[in-house]
C-alpha cells in the first residue's frame, strides 16, 4: 500500500484480518490443496460456522494452500466417492468442521490423509481435535452470575443438539454443584435448538412449564440467548432487571441485541489458526498425533446480567 502512513496501514490490515482476509506472501497461486468437510447446515445456515469457514479459507491461503469446501451429505449418499474425490482433487489433508455422524468421520479418517477435527470430538476415533473448553465456559458463566448475586440458575438448549451443547450443559450442572447451588429441573429448558425456525416461540413454549423464573439462564449459544431475551420481553419480563442471561460464542448478533448479550468467547480465530497450522505440519511430515486440544474461553460482558 504505497503512500499510506504506518498507522493507517496497521488499521487497514487489522480490519482485514478481523474480516478473514489475508495478504498472501507469494504472488503465485497456491498449488497444494486442503479439504474442508462439514454439514450443509454448518456451511450455509449457521453464522458461527460460516465465520469459521471464512477464517479457514483466508488462513489456508495465507499459508500457501488452496482450500476446497465440500458438504459431507454427498459422501453419505456415496461413501466411495469420498476417496475418489480426495485422490482426484490432490487433497493433502482434511479439516472436519463441527459435528457429523461418526461413521462419516470414520470414512474420512480411513482415507489415510492427515485429519484435524474442529469444534467437535469423536470418542471412538483417533483424530487430532481442537475444541473450545466448554466445561470451563459453563463455569465462567455460572461464576459470573454467582458473583452478580444470582442464586437460582437455569439452562436453555438441547444437550443432544451438538457436542458443544452437551458439554456446556454438563459443565453447567457441574458448576452449580461446585457453588453449592440447586439444580431445579423446572429451570432446565432442554428442548430449544439453535436451528429452530422460531427460537423465541420455542423458548416461550418451554417457559409455559415454569412456575417461577430463575434469577438467570445460561444459554447454550448466543442465538438462544437473544431468543430468550425476546421471549422474556414478550412476557413482560425485564432483562436483566428480573432475569439475567449469558450466552456462548460472542457473535455479532449478541452485540447488537438490546440489551447486548453477556457471552463466553470461544475464540474462533485462535481455533482456526491452531488447527490450520497443525494440519499443515502433518502434511509437511510431522508424525500424526491424535491429541485433543482445548482452547481457553473468556467471558465478555454485555448488558444482560444484573449487577449486584
Amino acid at each position: 500500500m504505497p503512500n499510506v502512513n504506518h498507522d493507517t496501514r496497521a488499521r487497514i490490515c487489522g480490519i482485514a484480518a478481523e474480516l478473514g482476509y489475508y495478504a498472501h506472501k507469494s504472488h503465485r497461486t497456491p498449488s497444494q490443496k486442503l479439504g474442508l468437510i462439514s454439514t450443509g447446515a454448518h456451511l450455509k445456515d449457521s453464522y458461527f460456522y460460516m465465520a469459521f469457514q471464512k477464517l479457514f479459507l483466508g488462513m489456508a491461503y495465507e499459508h500457501g494452500y488452496q482450500m476446497m469446501v465440500f458438504d459431507n451429505e454427498y459422501w453419505d449418499r456415496d461413501p466411495q466417492a469420498l476417496r475418489r474425490w480426495l485422490t482426484e482433487s490432490e487433497i493433502s489433508g482434511v479439516l472436519i468442521l463441527g459435528d457429523m455422524e461418526e461413521t462419516l468421520a470414520a470414512n474420512i479418517v480411513s482415507c489415510g490423509l492427515p485429519v484435524v477435527a474442529v469444534g467437535t470430538r469423536y470418542h471412538s476415533l483417533r483424530v487430532c481435535t481442537y475444541i473450545e473448553d466448554n466445561t470451563e465456559a459453563a463455569y465462567q458463566a455460572v461464576q459470573h452470575l454467582y458473583t452478580c448475586g444470582c442464586r437460582k440458575m437455569g439452562f436453555i438448549g438441547d444437550p443432544m443438539y451438538s457436542t458443544a451443547f452437551g458439554e456446556r450443559y454438563d459443565g453447567f450442572c457441574s458448576a452449580l454443584r461446585r457453588f453449592g447451588l440447586p439444580c431445579d429441573p423446572q429451570h432446565l429448558l432442554l428442548t430449544p435448538r439453535a436451528d429452530d425456525a422460531d427460537i423465541p416461540r420455542t423458548i416461550d413454549r418451554a417457559l409455559d412449564q415454569v412456575d417461577e423464573l430463575p434469577d438467570a439462564f445460561f444459554c447454550a449459544n448466543d442465538y438462544l440467548g437473544v431468543g430468550a431475551a425476546k421471549a422474556l420481553f414478550l412476557r413482560g419480563v425485564s432483562v436483566p432487571g428480573e432475569v439475567s442471561l449469558v450466552g456462548v460464542d460472542n457473535n455479532p448478533l449478541g452485540k447488537i441485541a438490546l440489551p447486548s448479550l453477556t457471552s463466553i468467547d470461544v475464540h474462533c480465530r485462535q481455533q482456526a489458526e491452531l488447527s490450520i497450522r497443525k494440519l499443515i505440519s502433518f502434511v509437511c511430515g510431522e508424525e500424526y498425533d491424535p491429541l485433543r486440544f482445548l482452547v481457553p474461553t473468556e467471558l465478555v460482558q454485555g448488558d444482560s446480567v444484573k449487577q449486584a
